[in-house]
Parts: structure tokens; C-alpha cells; sequence
């Protein structure tokens, strides 16, 4: 239904625009309607590296919820999405602040450390295996509340692990589409966006 309101708007702007620029509006509006898996990526600076650098990633100690119940799979998620594009990454085996996290990356000679926090979470019962389940295990008024769209969202902080220098802060949003529902955890959402950012982090001679 989504579909057939977002197309009348789609043939209205074509009408007046060129054909490259109607597809960019068209694509616009898919996403803003939620029909597919959408990633924003916003980061505070620009730059590149070459294939051998070693990351350190850390788990955060922060105390919340979220990162107490997400940690392994956020941690899970940044390593697989780092070594596709740069060195298999050293991972802390316990939690750790950031002054801690950054000796630790400074030990294991890392260059750089990866200080990852959970901001949003939010794992739905989106698809109908998911409905079905909740319902069977929290009863139809509990699960009706956790009916929707996956999401997710991260912050990246990047230092220079011998100087301590912040090279970047990073921060991923993710949501699921209407039409991408068998994405169905936030870390499914979030993992493309996060190979993204470290595969647009590789010098072109690297």
C-alpha cells in the first residue's frame, strides 16, 4: 500500500525533472516511506588507511542495558565487518572505559582502537516467525508493543591508539523496511552499514 501511495508522487515529479533526478527523488521517497532497509552514516572527519592496519576493539563498560545485553553481538558484528576490509582486529575479552580500552590497544601494538556504545537497540517482532513467537511466549497484549521495524543504532568512537588522538566519531543509524522484514535483528540492519564505513576506509593503494 506504501508503494502505490509513494507512486502517483513518483510520476508527479517526473513530470518536471530530468530522468536521472527522478530516480534520485523517487529513491528519496522510497526510503523516507520505510519500504526498505535504510543506513545513515555521519561521521566527524575523513580519512583512509592502508590494508595492514590492526584495530583493537573494545566492550564498552558503560553500564546500560543495552550494552550489558548487545555487547557480544555488537563485538561480533565490528569484527566481522573490519576484517573484511583491514586485519583480523584483536577483541577485549572483558569490558573496559575508554582510558583502559586505549592502554589495552596500545599493548597488543593495535593502531587504532575501536570504543563502540549502543544507542538504540530495538529488535521487534517484524517478521511473521518473530509475531507468531511473541505472541506464543508474552501473551497478545505484551507482543501487539513489540510489533514493527527493527532498529539500531551505534556510535563509533576511533583513536589513535600510541597518541590517544580521536580520529573520528562515528555514529550508524539502521532501521528495516516494510519490504526487507527478513532483516530481522538490529544487528542484520546495522552489519552493511558497518562494513561500509570500514571498507571507505581503505587508502586506494592499500
Amino acid at each position: 500500500m506504501c508503494f502505490r501511495l509513494c507512486l502517483p508522487l513518483v510520476i508527479l515529479v517526473s513530470g518536471c525533472t530530468t530522468l536521472s533526478e527522478t530516480y534520485l527523488q523517487s529513491a528519496e521517497l522510497v526510503r523516507s516511506s520505510y519500504l526498505v532497509t535504510t543506513s545513515e552514516i555521519y561521521r566527524s572527519s575523513r580519512w583512509v588507511l592502508a590494508r595492514q592496519t590492526h584495530f583493537y576493539v573494545a566492550r564498552n563498560n558503560a553500564l546500560t542495558d543495552l550494552n550489558s545485553r548487545n555487547s557480544d553481538s555488537v563485538t561480533k558484528l565490528l569484527q566481522e565487518a573490519i576484517q573484511e576490509s583491514f586485519a583480523q582486529p584483536t577483541v577485549g575479552i572483558l569490558p573496559e572505559s575508554m582510558a583502559r580500552a586505549l592502554a589495552s590497544a596500545d599493548r597488543v601494538a593495535a593502531d587504532f582502537l575501536i570504543f563502540p556504545s549502543i544507542m538504540v537497540w530495538d529488535d521487534r517482532a517484524s517478521t511473521w516467525v518473530e509475531t507468531f513467537a511473541s505472541l506464543r511466549s508474552n501473551g497478545e497484549n505484551d507482543a501487539s508493543f513489540r510489533i514493527g521495524l527493527d532498529k539500531a543504532q551505534l556510535q563509533l568512537v576511533v583513536m589513535h591508539a600510541a597518541s590517544g588522538k580521536v580520529f573520528d566519531v562515528v555514529r550508524i543509524d539502521s532501521h528495516s523496511g516494510l519490504l526487507t522484514l527478513y532483516e530481522d535483528t538490529p544487528g542484520k540492519v546495522v552489519l552493511p552499514s558497518l562494513k561500509s564505513f570500514f571498507a571507505g576506509l581503505v587508502a586506494a593503494s592499500g
